[in-house]
């Protein structure tokens, strides 16, 4: 008979995250508690200066893009957001920019 592996999840980071983690993809067992929150729970118990770059005041930081299978999770059920085996999770910066100007066009 075949022992069973523990599902995991893919953790892919950027920008000041992957410089704290040291690369840019995690492999991580689903958590006990299988949530998004869960999971950076996780990520924070293996690379503790990972949790000033995530939280401010106890709270997860706004300024965070964190997508689960490329839906931002605050469009979801934010940290509560349920996670499966095989779901992907990505922790980035949020990206703005743009032109200053209005973008002109032909009338």
């Amino acid at each position: 008979m075949r022992e069973t592996t523990a599902m995991n999840v893919e953790v892919r980071v950027f920008g000041p995250f992957h410089d704290v983690v040291g690369t840019r993809s995690i492999t991580c067992p689903v958590p006990s508690e299988p949530t998004v929150g869960g999971v950076l729970e996780e990520l924070v118990e293996r690379h503790p200066d990972l949790e000033s770059h995530l939280y401010e005041d106890g709270e997860l930081a706004d300024r965070l893009a964190i997508t689960k299978n490329k839906s931002h999770v605050g469009q979801l059920e934010g940290l509560e957001t349920p996670i499966e085996g095989g779901d992907t999770i990505r922790i980035s910066p949020p990206i703005s920019g743009g032109a200053n100007e209005p973008v002109r066009t032909k009338s």
